[in-house]
């Protein structure tokens, strides 16, 4: 799946917010520049059965240091790809990038999920 404008970016993120849509809320994350939710770890199944539908690939902290440099230096942005933690992406072949980040709590009850666009690479004017 590809994103190559602020079009492609929009369709694919309201595809993953409306299928997530019963399971999560989400809220902004200024730190990380990314739409942020936190929910229940009993929904983890359901949540990466959406992402792994919309995402191209999934990045583990085995993986990912096989992963291009534009994904590993977005690992390092959100605190790099622990055990238990995925990072799914669009083709990272492309310049144009949509991430999406699963991190649990510490505690098992909770988990994370940050959707992130690599805003740098691309062209939001067409």
């Amino acid at each position: 799946m590809t994103v190559k404008n602020s079009h492609s970016i929009e369709r694919v993120c309201s595809r993953i917010y409306s299928q997530c849509n019963s399971l999560v809320t989400w809220n902004w994350d200024d730190r990380h520049q990314a739409v942020l939710s936190e929910f229940p770890a009993d929904r983890e199944k359901e949540v990466l059965a959406v992402l792994e539908k919309n995402f191209d690939r999934c990045w583990d902290d085995e993986t990912i240091l096989y992963a291009p440099g534009k994904i590993r230096s977005v690992a390092r942005d959100l605190g790099d790809v622990w055990e238990g933690q995925r990072l799914f992406s669009t083709d990272p072949i492309h310049d144009d990038l949509l991430l999406g980040a699963i991190w649990p709590w510490e505690n098992g009850e909770r988990i994370s999920l940050r959707i992130r666009v690599d805003v740098a690479a691309i062209n939001l004017t067409t």
